[in-house]
C-alpha cells in the first residue's frame, strides 16, 4: 500500500469532476430549454442557429412589409371604387340628359350635379393617401415593396394618376389621355350635359372612363393577390425555419431528463467512492501499531 499517492482517490475525483460537469450541463439545458447555451457547447450549431434567428427576424419584418403593402393597395382600390361609382352616376345622367323630354333648365341642373361629381372625383385623387403618401395623383409613379429576407426580393407596383382629366370626363378643357394614362398633345373640351349632343358624347366618354377604371382596379387587385400569396409563402417559410431551429437548438426534455438522472446517481456514487478511497490511507495506521 502507498501513502503519498492515493491513485484510487485521484481516479474517483477525476470521474466525479466529469460527472459534475455533465450534471451541471444537463441542469442548464433543462432550465433553459436549449441545448446550446454557449459557443463551446456546439460551435457549428451556434453559428447555424444564429443565422436561422436572423432569417426568422428578417422574414417577420418582410411579412409586415407585405401586409402594409396590401393595406396601401386596399386604400387606393377603395377610392378608385368610389370613382367608379361617380363615373357610373355620370353615365346614368348622360342617358337621362339625352332625351328630349327634358327642358334646357333640366339639363342645366344635371350639369350642376355633374360638376359637383367631377369635383369630388378630383378631390379623391388628391386626398387619397397612406402614411402621408398620395396614391392617386402624380406624386408617385411606382412603389417598391421589400417582400423577403434577401436584399433582392422586391416587388414594384406601378401607380398612375387617376382623375377626371385622365378619365376624359372633366367638365373643363383638358389634355387627352390614352388608356395607359399618358397625356397627349391634343386638348378636348369638357363634357357638357346642357345639350342632347353633348350628353350623348358624355355617354361615350363615360364608357371609356369606366373601362379605364375597371382596368386600373384589375391591376390593383392582381398586385394585392400576389402580395397575399407572398405573405402566405413567408409564413410557411418562417414555420419551416422555426422547426429547423428547434431541431438544432431546443432541448429534448425527455432525453435530457434521463441524462440528468443518470449523472445525478453517478455523482452520488462518485462521492461515496471518493470518501471510501480517502479512508484507505488510514488503514496504514494499523501497520504502525
Amino acid at each position: 500500500m502507498i501513502l503519498n499517492t492515493n491513485a484510487q482517490a485521484l481516479l474517483a475525483n477525476n470521474a466525479l469532476w466529469h460527472r459534475n460537469n455533465a450534471l451541471a450541463k444537463a441542469s442548464t439545458n433543462l432550465s433553459t430549454g436549449t441545448k446550446i447555451n454557449k459557443s463551446g457547447d456546439d460551435p457549428t450549431g451556434m453559428a447555424v442557429s444564429n443565422k436561422m434567428r436572423l432569417q426568422i427576424k428578417g422574414i417577420e419584418v418582410a411579412d409586415r412589409n407585405v401586409n402594409d403593402a396590401v393595406s396601401l393597395i386596399q386604400t387606393a382600390e377603395a377610392s378608385v371604387g368610389e370613382m367608379q361609382n361617380i363615373a357610373q352616376r355620370m353615365r346614368e345622367l348622360s342617358i337621362q340628359a339625352s332625351t328630349d323630354t327634358l327642358t334646357d333648365d333640366d339639363r342645366k341642373l344635371i350639369q350642376q350635379e355633374v360638376e359637383e361629381l367631377v369635383e369630388e372625383l378630383d378631390n379623391m385623387s388628391e386626398r387619397t393617401e397612406f402614411n402621408k403618401k398620395r396614391l392617386l395623383n402624380d406624386d408617385y409613379e411606382e412603389f417598391i415593396f421589400h417582400t423577403g429576407n434577401d436584399y433582392r426580393e422586391n416587388l414594384t407596383v406601378n401607380f398612375r394618376p387617376i382623375n377626371s382629366a385622365v378619365l376624359g370626363i372633366s367638365t373643363k378643357p383638358a389634355r387627352k389621355y390614352d388608356d395607359n394614362g399618358n397625356a397627349g398633345r391634343d386638348m378636348i373640351d369638357g363634357i357638357d350635359y346642357t345639350t342632347v349632343e353633348g350628353a350623348e358624347e358624355a355617354l361615350e366618354r363615360c364608357d371609356v372612363a369606366l373601362d379605364r377604371i375597371s382596368a386600373y382596379r384589375s391591376s390593383l387587385g392582381a398586385n394585392q393577390n400576389r402580395l397575399e400569396k407572398t405573405s402566405s409563402a413567408l409564413v410557411i417559410s418562417e414555420e419551416n425555419v422555426q422547426a429547423a431551429l428547434s431541431r438544432v437548438l431546443d432541448t429534448d426534455m425527455a432525453g435530457e431528463m434521463s441524462e440528468y438522472t443518470k449523472n445525478n446517481v453517478l455523482v452520488q456514487a462518485g462521492i461515496s467512492m471518493l470518501s471510501q478511497a480517502n479512508q484507505r490511507p488510514n488503514q496504514l495506521l494499523s501497520l504502525l501499531q
